[in-house]
């Protein structure tokens, strides 16, 4: 939230920069939650996990963007839960309310294409904790990560060219 006297209390808008600061320390939180929940073995958030991610697909395969979206929310979270670490969960849950989240999610996936990429890199994750493989799940969370920023950083110029050619 922004205050402004004399005029009012906005949302704030993070700038691009502010918004790859972001990203790099999520890319790190979240690979370090990746990780950790590999080690764990099986574990209740497993099972959720891979209910999201088939949930997921399906939403993908049905056009369901809004749907979607919510699984990408809670699939994140899962593998924050998994990692039983709650100083990284806090971390993150203040990380991603700096960057309302959910608002940046859904305007990645207005990208051509991104919802089947992010579904199947959600799936790459999943087995690589499946696989208890922490170095492969912690790799492929940060390409995910990174991948949804180049994503994000698209739409987000296109909507300013919008915006730009509108005025």
């Amino acid at each position: 939230m922004e205050i402004r006297p004399q005029v009012g209390t906005f949302v704030a808008k993070p700038s691009r920069r502010e918004v790859g600061e972001m990203t790099r320390v999520r890319e790190v939180l979240e690979g370090l939650g990746a990780s950790l929940m590999a080690q764990r073995g099986n574990i209740p958030e497993l099972d959720a996990q891979r209910q999201n991610v088939r949930g997921s697909e399906a939403a993908v395969a049905r056009g369901e963007t809004a749907r979607y979206a919510e699984l990408v929310a809670e699939f994140h979270t899962l593998i924050l839960e998994g990692s039983d670490n709650r100083k990284l969960q806090d971390h993150y849950l203040m990380l991603t309310n700096q960057l309302a989240y959910p608002r940046l999610v859904r305007t990645s996936l207005t990208q051509p294409g991104r919802p089947d990429r992010s579904v199947a890199e959600h799936r790459r994750i999943l087995e690589m904790i499946e696989a208890k493989d922490p170095e492969g799940a912690e790799r492929a969370m940060r390409e995910h990560v990174r991948s949804s920023h180049v994503e994000l950083m698209r739409a987000l110029a296109a909507a300013e060219a919008e915006e730009g050619a509108s005025v």
